[in-house]
């Protein structure tokens, strides 16, 4: 699991977070929270991979992690992050929006939304 920052309107005021869970084996983003960094956002994310089979998460060492997923399931650290990082950078390729000094940006934040769903999508299928 890992995030991604961008922003809705003006980057100082209209932070959004997008949280994804990533599986190495299948390429595969598995399931994706947009919100703000908070516990909060993680466990919607969590609830929504409630329904797989999951052995392990890697995460960073962010505190909301720790609070919400399992401590017997949950490893920490970069090494085991390696992998996701990548997707990080191919999501911010693909996608304008989610460059950190970008002139792209969302007006709207359904149209951000949508914009990230897009590019999960296209992450999955490789197609679009």
């Amino acid at each position: 699991m890992d995030e991604v920052w961008t922003f809705v309107r003006r980057r100082k005021q209209c932070k959004r977070w997008l949280f994804y869970a990533y599986a190495p084996e299948t390429d595969e983003v598995l399931a994706w929270s947009w919100g703000n960094r908070s516990q909060r956002t993680v466990a919607r994310l969590y609830k929504q991979l409630q329904a797989l089979e999951i052995g392990r998460f890697c995460t960073d060492d962010w505190p909301a992690f720790k609070k919400v997923l399992p401590k017997e399931r949950h490893t920490i650290g970069k090494a085991y992050t390696r992998n996701i990082e990548g997707v990080n950078l191919c999501l911010r390729t693909r996608n304008r929006r989610l460059v950190r000094k970008t002139a792209c940006f969302s007006k709207k934040e359904q149209n951000h939304y949508n914009a990230m769903k897009l590019i999960c999508y296209y992450r999955n299928h490789h197609t679009l």
